[in-house]
């Protein structure tokens, strides 16, 4: 599962593959959820589980405009340790209030409207330091919800969640240096991981 009154607002919906114009921003995102499965007509077994993973944005903070994302998600399983990268459908909104705050709305789809996942993380803007020489308004934290609900041979999947993301302060500000972009900086993170021992699933 992958997963984020309003006087204005503005949705922007996210494009791929395009090159980097805005702040690349790095959060590391934790997801604790409860799964309830049917495993026959009318019996339901409750599970529970944690996931954590790195949420790469390139982003224009000034207008909200989301050209790339990527998911990095590690952890440790019983094949062992791994790392896996994905593409998620993402939403951004950002919705300026009375008081000129603003307000980041992420959403995170996968699956059709009546059959799926949703995820939807809020956070307010703030002055934040971004590299060595540069701040944006942009969240530092983000927290939220998630819900995926499944079918799968005529058995049925829920599973709710509660996530909370924190700007990875010094993987954003490396990602935002000199000869860094984003895909630089997803391939720096993912390498991170395969150095100490983390199996690479995206090449699988």
């Amino acid at each position: 599962m992958r997963t984020l009154g309003v006087m204005t607002a503005l949705l922007v919906v996210l494009g791929l593959c395009l090159p980097s114009y805005g702040e690349i921003l790095v959060y590391k995102a934790s997801q604790a959820g409860t799964s309830y499965d049917e495993v026959s007509a009318g019996v339901w077994e409750v599970t529970k589980d944690r996931s954590t993973t790195y949420v790469v944005l390139d982003v224009n903070a000034t207008t909200g405009a989301l050209t790339q994302s990527e998911l990095i998600e590690y952890g440790r399983d019983s094949e062992g340790k791994f790392v896996e990268t994905e593409t998620p459908s993402l939403e951004l909104v950002q919705a300026t209030q009375a008081n000129n705050k603003v307000t980041w709305i992420i959403e995170a789809t996968q699956g059709e409207p009546n059959e799926g996942s949703i995820v939807t993380l809020i956070g307010v803007a703030r002055n934040t330091r971004i590299s060595s020489t540069l701040t944006a308004e942009i969240p530092s934290k983000l927290s939220g919800v998630g819900v995926e609900d499944m079918t799968n041979a005529g058995l049925r999947s829920i599973e709710l969640s509660t996530v909370s993301a924190k700007l990875a302060s010094s993987w954003t500000v490396k990602a935002n240096g000199a000869g860094q972009d984003f895909d630089s900086t997803v391939d720096f993170i993912v390498t991170y991981f395969t150095t100490r021992g983390y199996t690479n699933r995206s090449d699988m």
